[in-house]
């Protein structure tokens, strides 16, 4: 069975336990792949997005209800539910979805609802409060001259964040460029920012997992 017929036959699982639609079920490949297609994903992606599936299988999802539902839209809305996720992936809130984002936004941008963030002030208000959050908790936005370029993408920066934030006991005796060849067999030179996206997303689960490690103790 290929990793696309497998992914096919979970997602008809999901939906048949959890009523997911298509706008559900895109936002979700998009979160753990970059895109929000399954057509043509590497095979990385095909084995994050499997893992989360199965994760979502074992009970763990919450559909959003459809009443109320109203997905992110308008020229800002990937940057901000990009940015959002990564504070996620970071330890720092507790709902990746697009209603947590929606509260957020709303009080940092005086709006009635994320979609109404069409102009570029209330934009920035809200990626700097997100960016600011990040910041706060190891993210170093900062380009240094002559680095290499792979050093300047978010997602480098943001994994760099994580990676240090991980106890010893997760890192199991490896450092970030050791961890990332063996996760997406690829240096950090030819890393794509979808690459990242896929190191981010498994750096957050261990993130979460050790945060609810910690609680337990």
């Amino acid at each position: 069975m290929s990793s696309l017929q497998a992914i096919q036959i979970k997602r008809r699982q999901l939906v048949q336990a959890h009523g997911l639609d298509e706008d559900d079920w895109r936002d979700l490949v998009q979160r753990m792949t970059g895109q929000r297609s399954t057509r043509n994903l590497k095979p990385v992606q095909s084995r994050a997005l499997l893992g989360e599936l199965d994760r979502l299988l074992g009970g763990r999802y919450e559909a959003p209800s459809k009443g109320s539902r109203k997905s992110l839209s308008g020229p800002y809305a990937k940057k901000l539910q990009a940015l959002w996720i990564a504070c996620w992936n970071m330890g720092i809130i507790d709902s990746a979805d697009d209603k947590a984002l929606n509260a957020f936004a709303v009080r940092q941008a005086n709006v009635s609802h994320a979609n109404w963030i069409r102009h570029q002030e209330d934009a920035v208000a809200v990626i700097e409060a997100l960016k600011s959050m990040l910041e706060r908790h190891g993210v170093d936005w900062t380009n240094y001259n002559l680095s290499p370029v792979h050093c300047s993408l978010p997602g480098f920066k943001i994994a760099c964040a994580q990676w240090r934030k991980l106890e010893d006991f997760s890192r199991q005796g490896q450092t970030l460029s050791e961890y990332v060849r063996h996760l997406v067999d690829r240096p950090f030179a030819e890393m794509t920012a979808e690459d990242w996206i896929v190191v981010m997303n498994d750096l957050g689960r261990k993130i979460r997992a050790q945060k609810k490690q910690d609680h337990k103790e």
